[in-house]
């Protein structure tokens, strides 16, 4: 089994090419400041979305305090508030097939609008 990392989201995406077993990781940019986040649109049916990891803040900055903070004492390590972050959707290749995975960037409560990017996925047989 392996992982299977893909960028998507800004400049396009390429395909994803996994074996049975295998375990896409799609990352994506996400400021949830903005009220823009990422979401999953479709998902093929040799796939299976994975649950997010306990304790991973979806969206939390990843650019962090270089001192600490003499004013609240937080110490150095911890995302600036508004900073630029990210997110991973996983999913588990489960059977042979080909098809397209769609995401979707934009505000939840905005019915319309927003960007969508869709990845195509080939899952071959476990070699």
């Amino acid at each position: 089994m392996a992982e299977v990392r893909i960028r998507a989201g800004q400049g396009g995406s390429g395909q994803a090419l996994l074996h049975v077993g295998d375990v896409l990781a799609v990352e994506v940019a996400e400021n949830r400041m903005t009220g823009y986040v990422w979401s999953v649109d479709a998902v093929p049916g040799m796939l299976a979305e994975l649950p997010a990891d306990p304790g991973v803040v979806p969206g939390a900055g990843t650019e962090t305090d270089t001192d600490t903070d003499t004013d609240t004492g937080s110490a150095a390590g911890f995302p600036r508030p508004g900073a630029a972050g990210g997110r991973t959707f996983r999913f588990a290749a489960e059977q042979p097939g080909t098809g397209e995975l769609g995401l979707r960037h934009s505000r939840p409560w905005e019915p319309a609008g927003g960007d969508e990017v869709t990845i195509p996925v080939h899952v071959e047989p476990a070699s």
